[in-house]
């Protein structure tokens, strides 16, 4: 009987061509959002052949639910959580050190001794570019990158190890968009702080734009910015010119540009009403100016990082950022993403790792080596065909692409 929910696309991707002998000589070091199919996709890792005692895996605290971890964990799989002590606005601080305390156990353990090849499964690039050098001396270790900022930050930093970019291939970039989209709208935009006054959406994007669409459709006046100015104007949503316009006119401020917007602006000059700041993006990035500040204040010292916090305290204009300025769609009780979508994501994640299970021992250190085309297509037209009212998510000549190795190559972001 199944520990976690049954994923039927990654029940039909068949592990054909790797050998026990390969699995069982091979330990998955792990850094991921610790939700149900997550725990399903570490659950399949098992019955291909991976020993659940070389299954080491580090949980994000924003995204990562109890219960789940509790569940790996009797399955056998080392699970490290991370710490919940760090500064308001520097989560990636802390997570960077609960990665190198995660890889000083996993060796500590001696579960690595035994294994030829070690597999980064990494969200975010830094459990890749922790890699010790110690244990490059003695072990294949060939990263899966399943984000497009931790594969730029891999070829910034150029890690010691190859790694297969997920998040560049066309699958990610053109495919999981809609499957996030839906989830932010389902879980953001269902909570009723929008109701009561203008919107304000930063970075209209793929997610802002779907956002600001949907937030127009429930009646609300919304006002855009983006500082990139080739954005397509959205209509019947305002554009403003500067940041400044924005803060000052919304009431509520949806922050998508996956950065810390807030940088060399001066916010609190904007405020002349109540606010919520709700943050569609990875980490605490998208206000991290405005957290930090809470560090000089000592009544903030023990609110949980994961609170809705009040970060300008003025009686009349007091300012709320949402869930410690943490993405919202991880704010719920149940999974971000209903299963049958966010099984593609997992989907790509099991063929990566697959593909690393066959990499070259001498791959070039840092070499980016992209997701098998077959498999996408494979993993896509599968979706497709399971769940045929996916496809009126997409335009015909998206669909297209995957019916053609060499246009999902020409797709890649390399």
């Amino acid at each position: 009987m199944s520990t976690f929910p049954r994923l039927p696309l990654l029940d039909e991707l068949q592990s054909d061509h790797i050998s026990p002998q390969e699995v069982g000589t091979t330990a998955l070091v792990c850094v991921q959002h610790l939700t149900e199919s997550t725990g399903s996709l570490i659950e399949r890792f098992i019955e291909i052949g991976f020993m659940p005692t070389q299954i080491h895996i580090l949980g994000k605290i924003y995204s990562s639910k109890p219960l789940v971890q509790e569940r790996l964990r009797s399955l056998g799989v080392n699970v490290y959580r991370s710490s919940n002590n760090f500064e308001w606005g520097l989560y990636s601080c802390r997570l960077a050190k609960d990665i190198d305390l995660m890889w000083q156990a996993a060796i500590s353990t001696g579960s690595l001794n035994s294994v030829k090849r070690v597999i980064v499964l990494d969200d975010g690039g830094a459990a890749i570019a922790a890699v010790p050098v110690d244990l490059l001396r003695s072990k294949v270790v060939i990263g899966v990158e399943q984000t497009m900022s931790g594969i730029v930050l891999n070829r910034n930093e150029r890690p010691l190890i190859p790694f297969i970019g997920i998040g560049a291939s066309a699958a990610k970039l053109l495919i999981e968009p809609m499957i996030i989209r839906e989830s932010l709208l389902r879980q953001a935009v269902e909570r009723s702080v929008h109701v009561s006054g203008p919107a304000g959406v930063v970075g209209v994007g793929y997610i802002g734009s779907a956002i600001t669409e949907e937030l127009q459709r429930t009646g609300v006046e919304v006002y855009t910015y983006d500082n990139r100015p080739r954005r397509k104007a959205i209509i019947g949503a305002r554009p403003c010119e500067s940041l400044n316009d924005l803060y000052s006119a919304a009431k509520t401020i949806w922050g998508c540009t996956g950065t810390n917007h807030l940088a060399d602006f001066k916010w609190t000059e904007c405020i002349r009403m109540e606010k919520t700041l709700i943050s569609c993006s990875s980490r605490d990035s998208e206000f991290n100016s405005a957290l930090r500040e809470l560090n000089s204040k000592p009544q903030f010292d023990k609110v949980c990082r994961l609170s809705d916090v009040i970060v300008e305290a003025d009686s009349s204009a007091p300012v709320t950022v949402l869930y410690g300025g943490f993405p919202i769609n991880f704010s719920g009780v149940f999974e971000a993403e209903l299963a049958k979508d966010i099984q593609v994501t997992r989907a790509l994640l099991f063929s990566g790792v697959l593909q690393a299970l066959k990499g070259k021992a001498d791959a070039q250190s840092g070499s980016e080596i992209p997701l098998d085309a077959q498999r996408q297509a494979q993993i896509v037209s599968h979706w497709l065909d399971m769940y045929p009212e996916r496809r009126s998510w997409y335009q015909d000549d998206i669909i297209n692409i995957f019916t053609d190795e060499s246009l999902i190559e020409r797709h890649q972001k390399g």
